[in-house]
């Protein structure tokens, strides 16, 4: 006796996703939203994040969750001609050596870092530049000879001559990622012999004459995938006795007197 069965298959199940409902609204931290699936019976769902509104400061306190941002009271800071604005000045009456500037000051954003702010100081070990500041002026941090980290934002567009010279203690430099920083000022990073690896970002066009040289603990520089990096000036990796070799971007078009100041090999993409 033969017998014969027809076996139907269900339709394989094809998720219809909606419009996304916020399950979670952000605040000064992600949010959610929740794309579930429409079809009868389902039930399924999945989730993505919705960016958060960021802090907002006043007198060192978030006024949307409370958080009291912990930034270095006493220092110094001058108005901008606009009234829109404040630049920090100097360390003024402070007596942190970890220097954290502020989002804002008296209700308004702090933008700058001023010519000479806290040059020669010697009791400072650290300093926190938070986002909204885009430039740290010339000779800004200039013979702050126990300064060994700074951190700089991805909103730092410019940064003035030897703003950071002489800086022999300096170890650590974090520049943002996703930095709009344009130009690397003569002088820079002049003499910093401590420091041992300096990551630049994809939006450097420009390296200034002497930039880094004296670097003498110099090991690595790299150039960040993408670089943007169209000049190299003179003598800028003069006397990094450390620094074995430099891969230069494809992007570069001038290259200064280099060679002659250095023993690394320089390589080209």
């Amino acid at each position: 006796m033969t017998y014969t069965f027809t076996v139907t298959c269900p339709e394989a199940h094809v998720h219809a996703f909606g419009e996304w409902k916020v399950t979670v609204e952000p605040t000064c931290e992600d949010g959610v939203k929740t794309f579930a699936c429409q079809r009868v019976g389902c039930g399924d769902s999945y989730t993505e994040p919705i960016p958060a509104t960021g802090h907002s400061f006043i007198d060192g306190v978030c006024q949307n969750c409370g958080l009291k941002y912990g930034y270095t009271e006493g220092s110094s800071y001058e108005l901008n001609g606009e009234g829109t604005a404040y630049t920090v000045t100097g360390i003024g009456t402070a007596t942190d050596t970890d220097i954290v500037i502020p989002y804002e000051y008296e209700g308004l954003p702090v933008t700058a870092v001023g010519d000479y702010a806290f040059i020669l100081n010697a009791d400072i070990t650290s300093v926190t530049i938070p986002e909204g500041v885009t430039s740290i002026g010339m000779y800004a941090f200039q013979y702050c000879s126990e300064l060994r980290s700074v951190e700089i934002p991805a909103s730092v567009e410019s940064i003035g001559t030897c703003a950071f010279y002489m800086c022999e203690s300096l170890q650590s430099v974090e520049i943002a990622k996703d930095s709009k920083l344009k130009k690397i000022s003569g002088g820079v990073f002049n003499d910093c012999y401590a420091l041992e690896v300096l990551n630049l970002p994809a939006s450097v066009v420009e390296i200034e004459d002497g930039a880094i040289s004296g670097c003498t603990s110099l090991k690595q520089i790299t150039f960040a995938p993408g670089s943007k990096l169209e000049r190299i000036g003179d003598y800028i990796f003069a006397q990094c006795k450390k620094l074995e070799s430099i891969v230069i971007p494809e992007s570069v078009t001038y290259i200064g007197a280099t060679h002659e100041y250095t023993l690394a090999e320089i390589y080209y993409v």
